[in-house]
């Protein structure tokens, strides 16, 4: 108790104008800074990393199983009911768009209103067209909004497809020319948005060189691993979304990982400040110590008066970094919106985002926080142990 009353008295080291030193508050702005920027980058990559991972897994199978068995997938699959949205048949093949001075490869997916799971981007594709235009005229394809604005497509244009034809005994590939028309357009602001083309499944079942399979919709992405791998054990070829697009995951969080390591650093450096400030104030209060040291108190509870300092310096700083990292990560997208609108220019133009993604986690701003009181609490420990090893005698002949 007299340890931490000291310390916070000490805090406040009064000067010809100031309460709290020079040095100490040239720390807490440092520390402070260094908190909201971290606070503030880690809530943007969190958020981009969030709408990742919503726009590409809302169209891509969390579990892609490439075989001719759809029965045999079906049962494996029933001790995992709880975990499992839903199985959809797949056919996909991959072809060219032929259109006036260019042509664009494309690859065709088979969907099915029937059996596409609610939810999915791919669901809400297909069931956002009228049926009339999609479902009934035949040879209806859904383009992306990109793709049918770059070359003026309307709902309804004629659309000429080229497709691998292979020969009966598969010596020869021959084109197949197919006639189909713009049955409405999708977007699903991905990388998918520039290759992906959407047909009914049964428009692909005679198609050369197509891939069949089962797709596999869980409730949980992450369980997708461990779905496969029992697959595979049950000589089926599966593969989970992981292994196509984990690669992108893994370097967006090195990427988070990177910058709060940089950002830790900053506060690593503005915590020397903390040394600096403790090792002027052991300066000025030897005499004190020597007293204290003199009076019976023990090398320990003078450690704690020193810590104590450095650990509330730190607290303040972080509380007050972590309030304004916050405040100014809410308002980030709608500052850069307005900066967008008056300057005619954006930083994210030519990506799939119209506005800067800002996830705000718990979790995360409990581990700046607490990394940040550690690395002040460590910085402190040195001075606070020099402290304590003061002889009484000697902080007492300073006087």
């Amino acid at each position: 108790m007299i340890a931490r009353f000291i310390g916070l008295r000490f805090l406040f080291v009064r000067s010809s104008e100031n309460f709290l030193s020079p040095v100490t508050i040239a720390s807490l702005l440092g520390i402070t800074v260094g908190v909201t920027i971290l606070t503030i980058v880690n809530s943007v990559m969190n958020g981009f990393d969030f709408e990742l991972k919503n726009r590409l897994l809302g169209v891509i199978p969390h579990v892609y199983v490439e075989q001719t068995e759809p029965k045999k997938t079906s049962i494996l699959i029933k001790d995992l009911e709880n975990e499992v949205i839903g199985l959809v048949p797949f056919i996909s093949v991959e072809g060219m768009l032929l259109l006036q001075g260019e042509n664009r490869f494309l690859e065709f997916h088979g969907v099915s209103e029937e059996y596409e799971p609610l939810g999915t981007k791919i669901s809400e594709a297909i069931r956002s067209q009228p049926r009339e235009t999609y479902k009934n005229k035949g040879a209806g394809i859904l383009l992306s909004d990109a793709v049918a604005k770059r070359y003026s497509l309307n709902r309804g244009s004629d659309l000429n497809l080229l497709f691998p034809k292979v020969s009966a005994r598969g010596e020869n590939i021959r084109p197949r020319m197919f006639a189909g028309h713009l049955a409405g357009t999708f977007s699903f602001r991905s990388e998918l948005d520039h290759y992906l083309a959407l047909v009914d499944v049964s428009e692909l079942a005679d198609m050369s060189g197509r891939k069949m399979g089962t797709k596999i919709y869980l409730n949980n992405i992450f369980y997708a691993d461990e779905v496969s791998d029992l697959l595979n054990k049950n000589e089926l070829n599966a593969q989970s979304w992981t292994k196509k697009f984990g690669d992108l995951f893994k370097a967006v969080k090195m990427e988070k990982s990177l910058m709060f390591v940089l950002m830790l650093l900053v506060i690593a450096i503005s915590s020397a400040g903390i040394v600096s400030a403790l090792a002027i104030l052991i300066q000025d209060k030897q005499v004190d110590i020597g007293i204290l040291r003199t009076m019976g108190m023990e090398p320990l509870e003078i450690t704690k008066i020193f810590l104590l300092f450095g650990v509330t310096v730190s607290g303040f700083a972080t509380v007050f970094g972590l309030v304004f990292g916050v405040l100014i990560s809410l308002i980030v997208p709608d500052f850069l919106a307005w900066v967008s609108l008056v300057f005619g220019f954006s930083i994210i133009e030519g990506t799939y985002f119209s506005r800067i993604p800002v996830d705000i986690r718990l979790l995360d701003l409990i581990l700046i926080g607490s990394a940040s009181v550690s690395i002040s609490f460590i910085a402190a420990l040195k001075p606070a142990l020099r402290a304590a090893s003061l002889y009484p005698v000697i902080a007492l002949r300073s006087r």
